[in-house]
């Protein structure tokens, strides 16, 4: 070619193609005016913020149905847009942009790309979203959206870094925050650098659901590329996160060391001490995501090379059509089954399964977690004096988010009583607890502690939607639990549960109430100083409680 730089033309049309499909789709749409998303620039601002959704939502492998975006949008309004809608009208909004923008009505969608070598255009399809079935616990089937490889790229490339180019380049930001004491940006580098791992997970996994689907609809250029991406991700990684997390303590130590008394130091030290602990535990999950990107990397290698051996021999293998040469004949002689075994048996010559290895089996196991701490005892040692200043303010601010959760599980259990097929059930309402609020102060302040704790509470609640004791306490038992930094909302409910003495609880459900009523929190603090008073105005929401007396259990 002549033109060297029109090599990639095609792959640069592909970038383009994805936003030029995406405003084609979205121009001169009345449905998204009526709602009072007039210009173009809110509609764009409207679209990305649910692709966002949608990401998050995908990232953490939850169900993300019309119902719940709708409720997201409800909530953006209430908070942010303030536009003249309710939640039927967001809801309506959901499945407008769902279906017909993102998904054209089920219509493929395509953007025509010059190919230079080609000497022609060529169709490029652009899909931002997919869905799945998904069963909820009542065996309710609903359909639940995720990105595709192109929703992914759109997100991303807002950053404009090429995919290659992505990782290391936010590893080398936060490592240049990290080395100028930024540490509110270095912890926003970390959890971008975390979320990439994520996605490079969820890569790995759709592709092994594409291989075992049909192995051939599976090129051997994208194979090549997603290992390259995997080799790149794993190479030295995990040193240079190792390395970060003695950096982290390295300046740690440095704020201790200025301020012995954890109760003597500044704010602006209290802060970054914060924010370490934050990339601490960052840091740590991406290590794990790390460990789990390798084992699936492995997996991906093996299984694609298994499913071409398997369809390289199907050729030598002879067919039968089981109705014409097998069930006709014993019809036709019934004596033919005295000899059905020299016609099964094929079926059952399969290669013997693996040795079990018992040596492996009473090898000591250690988790990552574990050989990290074995590889950083000298640095774990050396924070004792952070834990005794830290640790303990993280823990008051922790048991401020447990006497919480613990105030709303004990009004809902104390709250309206339901008839239930199993044990026993009662209720309570957020308007509830208000009218409660209103003459009780000491149950609001446990309630809500400040404005931030109880909003985290109230998301982490309709999130989760229905909580299984049973499976909590289970996970919990299978894995090896550290200290928490930070609040969960399972960790504080089985708390709670196990305080509860003549009760075996077995389930918790919130749900959000649609029927247009608030419930107003006044004179609640802002955060932790309460220098800020101010009001809370809320969707209403059901909290239910179920149990069984422990003398029936």
């Amino acid at each position: 070619m002549q033109y060297e730089f029109l090599n990639q033309f095609t792959r640069r049309m592909k970038h383009v193609g994805r936003y030029a499909v995406l405003m084609r789709m979205t121009m001169n749409r009345q449905t998204l005016r009526q709602y009072g998303f007039e210009t173009y620039d809110e509609q764009m601002n409207l679209l990305f913020a649910v692709l966002l959704y949608i990401m998050e939502q995908s990232l953490k492998d939850e169900s993300c149905t019309v119902d719940d975006i709708g409720a997201y949008i409800d909530d953006l309004n209430s908070s942010y847009f303030r536009k003249a809608m309710g939640y039927e009208d967001s809801r309506a909004m959901a499945d407008f942009i769902i279906n017909v923008i993102l998904s054209n009505d089920g219509v493929a969608m395509s953007f025509k790309g010059y190919d230079f070598d080609r000497k022609d255009y060529q169709d490029i399809p652009i899909a931002y979203v997919n869905n799945r079935v998904i069963y909820t616990d009542g065996g309710i089937k609903r359909t639940s959206y995720q990105l595709t490889d192109d929703g992914y790229d759109l997100v991303l490339s807002t950053l404009e870094i090429e995919d290659n180019l992505k990782l290391p380049v936010h590893e080398m930001i936060f490592e240049l925050h990290l080395k100028k004491q930024s540490y509110d940006k270095a912890v926003t580098d970390i959890r971008n650098v975390f979320q990439m791992l994520q996605i490079q997970y969820r890569k790995i996994q759709d592709a092994m659901i594409r291989i075992r689907r049909n192995a051939l609809s599976y090129s051997v250029e994208e194979y090549r590329g997603i290992m390259n991406e995997n080799l790149d991700t794993l190479s030295e990684t995990k040193e240079k996160f190792l390395s970060y997390r003695r950096m982290i303590h390295d300046k740690t130590r440095e704020i201790e060391e200025k301020d012995i008394d954890y109760s003597d130091l500044s704010s602006e030290n209290r802060k970054n001490l914060e924010n370490l602990s934050l990339i601490d535990d960052y840091l740590g999950r991406a290590l794990e995501e790390q460990q789990k990107i390798f084992g699936s990397h492995l997996d991906l290698k093996s299984l694609y090379t298994k499913e071409l051996e398997q369809l390289s021999q199907m050729s030598a293998v002879r067919r039968f059509s089981y109705t014409a040469d097998f069930y006709d004949r014993i019809l036709k002689d019934p004596s033919c089954l005295d000899r059905v075994d020299l016609f099964l048996r094929p079926l059952f010559s399969r290669p013997a399964g693996k040795i079990y290895d018992t040596s492996r089996a009473l090898a000591v196991q250690r988790t990552l977690k574990e050989r990290e701490a074995l590889e950083d005892e000298k640095l774990l040692i050396d924070d004792t004096p952070y834990d005794e200043g830290g640790m303990e303010q993280i823990r008051r601010k922790l048991s401020l988010y447990d006497e919480s959760v613990a105030a709303i599980l004990t009004e809902a259990m104390n709250g309206r009583e339901e008839k239930t097929d199993r044990g026993q059930a009662s209720c309570i309402t957020l308007k509830d607890l208000e009218e409660k609020c209103r003459d009780d102060q000491e149950l609001k302040h446990r309630l809500i502690p400040d404005t931030y704790k109880f909003k985290e509470i109230m998301v982490e609640l309709l999130n989760s939607r229905e909580m299984d004791i049973g499976l909590l306490l289970k996970e919990r038992r299978e894995n090896i639990q550290e200290e928490a930094r930070v609040f969960s909302l399972s960790s504080s409910i089985l708390d709670f549960v196990e305080k509860i003495t003549d009760r075996s609880i077995y389930l918790i459900e919130a749900m959000k109430i649609d029927d247009g009523s608030r419930a107003v929190f006044t004179g609640i603090a802002d955060d932790d100083s309460g220098e800020v008073i101010r009001d809370i105005c809320c969707s209403n929401v059901l909290i239910r409680v179920r149990w069984e007396d422990k003398d029936a259990v």
